[in-house]
């Protein structure tokens, strides 16, 4: 991170800082809508001036649609699908109208695929990229999952175009936000100031409704309509739950659940939970069976915040700096999740620990938003001084 004394306080709480997001979602539904939302938080605690840009303000409708266009697009165009995607001319006048000359001191583009709308900022003003996820190295996993031959080539080609792309963004935007370090440290070396915030959360953590099945029941809670969770619960289902003896339901919750409701009799779905309590109130075991994806897990870290003992794959974990804790457990073979899952004196024994303070701390709010005010404080400071 760059090095530069803090602006002066006026400054700061006069700056105007503008966010410009892909999708606006109230409910949470998912990780990355979650990550964005903590971040608003923490900035509007620090800055008087904080607005939000969505370039889509409703749900995407006809979304098959505009994927099969985005992905023509991007063959006559040059840009990746996904970004095209996201492509909206009256998402653009907005963003236009609100970073004009005079309007913002800063705009931070929260999602790689916002960056499309970069181009459209001065360069005078300061500007952050929150990178979700490796985007190159989520989308090659698609690349490589992919059994048909011409939706292989398809992707293959819309990956290199996505290369070009999140390279040029971190070239132009210039300061990059990552939420794991090990993907801020493989990054592009074009950038100039690279940021590691965790997911945070600033809530009380919530307690077990039931103890009477403690050891007997597991839960994963994560938008199902999210392509590298619908993989992990499939995995799970299919390979794992059928080769377990012992009394043990496996709850799902969020949007898409449903899917699951009749794939097996130990598998309880229960949709998207409006309550926090009524989701992590499930079970003190949280199950992460992740095989795909990049980022951090933003359940993951939700489950370690509140509390909850994991038994989780190495990828579920990736990107989290936690220290040895028995109440998390990593599994990696189909052999080794059986064993610990058949075991019910190893699950009794999980469903009474509780992951160390240590790492429980790394995923409060408090922590993570009084270094990110830091890093804003500095890129305006530098902005300053630039002139």
């Amino acid at each position: 991170m760059m090095k530069a004394d803090n602006c002066d306080e006026s400054m700061c709480s006069s700056a105007r800082l503008i966010i410009i997001s892909h999708v606006k979602d109230e409910t949470g539904a998912n990780g990355g809508s979650v990550y964005t939302r903590s971040v608003i938080d923490i900035l509007k605690g620090a800055f008087a001036d904080v607005q939000t840009v969505y370039v889509h303000e409703n749900q995407i409708n006809w979304k098959k649609l505009r994927i099969i266009a985005a992905f023509f697009g991007a063959v006559v165009s040059g840009l990746p699908a996904k970004a095209l995607y996201f492509l909206s001319y009256n998402a653009a006048r907005r963003i236009k109208c609100a970073t004009a000359a005079g309007k913002a001191d800063l705009v931070i583009f929260d999602h790689l695929e916002t960056s499309l709308y970069s181009r459209l900022v001065s360069k005078k003003i300061g500007a952050i990229l929150i990178q979700h996820n490796d985007e190159v190295k989520l989308h090659a996993n698609r690349v490589d999952g992919q059994k048909w031959r011409l939706g292989r080539n398809i992707l293959a080609s819309d990956l290199a175009r996505l290369a070009k792309f999140q390279s040029k963004s971190f070239e132009r935007i210039k300061n990059v936000i990552f939420l794991s370090a090990d993907e801020a440290a493989a990054a592009d070396s074009g950038i100039a100031n690279k940021f590691t915030l965790l997911p945070s959360f600033d809530y009380q953590p919530v307690k077990l409704r039931n103890s009477s099945r403690a050891g007997r029941d597991v839960v994963f809670i994560g938008n199902m309509n999210w392509w590298p969770n619908i993989d992990a619960v499939n995995w799970f289902v299919n390979e794992i739950l059928g080769s377990i003896d012992n009394d043990v339901t496996f709850h799902v919750v969020g949007h898409g659940s449903h899917r699951w409701s009749r794939s097996n009799s130990r598998v309880k779905t229960h949709g998207f939970v409006e309550s926090r309590d009524d989701a992590w109130g499930i079970s003190p075991i949280f199950v992460a069976p992740v095989r795909l994806g990049a980022g951090v897990n933003i359940k993951v870290a939700e489950a370690i915040y509140n509390g909850r003992a994991l038994i989780a794959s190495p990828q579920a974990l990736r990107g989290i700096p936690f220290e040895k804790d028995e109440a998390i457990v990593v599994m990696e073979s189909e052999a080794e999740w059986v064993d610990c899952l058949n075991d019910p004196f190893r699950l009794e024994e999980l469903a009474q620990a509780i992951p160390k303070d240590i790492n429980r701390d790394l995923f409060k709010r408090s922590l993570g938003g009084r270094s990110l005010i830091e890093y804003v404080e500095n890129i305006l400071t530098v902005r300053s001084i630039r002139g």
